[in-house]
């Protein structure tokens, strides 16, 4: 409805997000079928109004993205139009290198790359929904967020390259997210040693719950789990695993916090893991696990939950007085 008096109100054309934008039988966004119809029809348009939020099934029946899901629906038009630039305008003027409610004055993100806000996203940062990066990122489209409330705020640019940014610090920002279980398996039989992480990696597949995945001895895997996602996965993941043979025990220590630092300027810093190492330990903050990706753009640290907003102030003042 709003989209229609919108577009009234403006003379634009008022294009249904239904006759454009499709899911599959599984209710999977189809980003291709999308595409090609959206950028067809965009293209007999000079200016157009297309609400947010959802799209149709292939029997024609309406589906919706999640929350956020006004994002997701931008970054896909701005993508079939192959725009120059696509800006989301929100209630925030952009991002901020740490979430203002833990931290006092954060710094603002002045540019970001998608690869980093995706990391953002993925531990807790919630302004913009990481499912809309792929769209733009994927056609090589910049995003700018900007606050409607304050429109000549330059707000944060997001590219797929860092190497134009003109603040190039050591990180990018900082966010975390409770909610956590650090997963342990060991591999007792021996035989399947060699292939032991992979059954693990597809057990976890075929059961479908979402881990950030840790550095991992051959007869050892350690996954950074949702709680309540593995909960309900549990028993269909034993399953799983003794299905392909495997002797196992598996240890959970529930109450994790997962903090990322993310930054390609960490790349230039080699001492960033001892730093935060260090920085906590002064605090008196117990690290149950640190982990650097081996593209060294993010670094993963997992807390207790009750730790999680003091390690992040902490984090924070290690790493943002440059």
């Amino acid at each position: 409805m709003n989209g229609l008096l919108l577009a009234n109100y403006l003379d634009y054309t008022f294009l249904d997000a239904a006759e454009v934008i499709f899911f599959d039988a599984r209710g999977e966004f189809d980003s291709e079928k999308t595409n090609c119809v959206l950028g067809k029809r965009l293209e007999e348009m000079e200016r157009v109004v297309i609400p947010g939020f959802y799209g149709s099934g292939p029997d024609g029946s309406i589906r919706v993205f999640s929350r956020g899901g006004s994002d997701i629906t931008g970054a896909i038009v701005a993508r079939g139009a192959r725009a120059e630039l696509y800006e989301n305008w929100t209630d925030v003027s952009g991002f901020f290198m740490a979430d203002p409610r833990i931290v006092a004055n954060p710094r603002p993100i002045r540019h970001i790359t998608y690869q980093e806000m995706h990391e953002l996203c993925s531990a807790g940062a919630t302004v913009l929904h990481e499912d809309c990066v792929f769209p733009v990122s994927c056609a090589g489209i910049p995003t700018n967020i900007c606050n409607t409330n304050f429109p000549e705020h330059e707000g944060t640019m997001i590219t797929g390259t860092a190497l134009h940014r003109a603040d190039f610090a050591i990180f990018a920002g900082l966010s975390g997210k409770k909610g956590f279980t650090l997963l342990v398996l060991e591999e007792h039989g021996g035989e399947k040693a060699p292939k032991f992480v992979q059954e693990v990696l597809q057990a976890a597949e075929a059961c479908g719950f979402k881990f950030q995945y840790l550095p991992s001895a051959m007869k050892t895997v350690c996954l950074l789990v949702d709680t309540f996602g593995f909960a309900a996965a549990e028993k269909s993941f034993t399953g799983e695993l003794q299905k392909a043979g495997l002797s196992f025990t598996i240890s959970l220590q529930p109450g994790i916090a997962g903090i990322v630092l993310v930054g390609y300027g960490i790349v230039h810093n080699k001492s960033a893991v001892n730093r935060i190492y260090q920085a906590l330990h002064c605090q008196g903050i117990e690290v149950v696990m640190i982990n650097q990706g081996c593209s060294e753009l993010s670094t993963w640290v997992g807390v207790a939950e009750q730790d999680m907003e003091e390690a992040i102030r902490t984090i924070y003042k290690a790493f943002a007085a440059f």
